[in-house]
């Protein structure tokens, strides 16, 4: 629904998703807007097997547009599950998405990432070098922040052999670079540290939050703690 001038218009279903929506699990779970009228808004779906799959729809003028599967997220999941985690707009039909996918086996996930340039979405991707550091199969983005079309930093998180660790990856003139580790400094990592938001001011000026579980309290009497970063 939107808001005009203070006062909050219907609630509506997302045109589209009732076509999409055979399994009956959609939702939205991501929404930016670059100015009054101009938005986007991403999340999942369920197709009549019960996969779910990301889409992605578009308001123009005040008027939403019909729902789409996101591009060439078919192609990555290859049968598999997905979703929109999270969208930010630099300008009126210049967006990025980010999420994650699972492979058709269903035993790896990876983060992917989109871009939208003058009102058209592109191909989802996995996320430049995120392979390289998810050696596990548990990666996925979580958070996007774009202060311009093309300039925008993603957090998330990745898993290999020694734990969870957050991963961050900036885009600059419609380039992704390849993701990284985001330095923990005193954290203890011990039980794994997780990117849940972020935001830019201004092009590569960002913070990014989540928590950190550590080894607090004996082994299998209670929870570790999870603290916030």
């Amino acid at each position: 629904m939107d808001e005009k001038d203070g006062t909050w218009g219907t609630g509506e279903q997302v045109p589209g998703t009732g076509t999409l929506n055979a399994g009956g699990s959609a939702s939205v779970s991501a929404l930016s807007c670059a100015s009054d009228g101009y938005c986007a808004a991403g999340g999942s779906y369920g197709d009549a097997a019960r996969h779910d799959h990301a889409y992605v729809a578009d308001e123009t003028a005040g008027t939403w547009g019909t729902a789409v599967e996101l591009p060439g997220i078919t192609a990555l999941e290859g049968g598999g599950n997905s979703t929109v985690k999270s969208i930010s707009c630099g300008a009126p039909g210049d967006c990025a998405a980010v999420g994650t996918y699972t492979e058709a086996s269903g035993l790896k996930s990876h983060a992917f990432v989109a871009d939208e340039t003058n009102g058209s979405w592109g191909n989802a991707i996995e996320l430049p070098g995120s392979e390289a550091l998810d050696t596990i199969g548990r990666g996925q983005l979580t958070s996007v922040s774009c202060t311009a079309a093309g300039d925008c930093a993603a957090g998330g998180t990745y898993l290999d052999s020694t734990g969870l660790y957050p991963l961050m990856d900036n885009e600059s003139g419609g380039t992704w670079a390849t993701a990284r580790a985001l330095p923990s400094g005193t954290i203890d990592n011990t039980y794994g540290t997780f990117v849940t938001s972020l935001s830019c001011a201004s092009a590569g000026n960002c913070t990014a939050g989540g928590y950190y579980t550590d080894a607090a309290g004996p082994t299998c009497a209670r929870a570790p703690g999870s603290r916030g970063f």
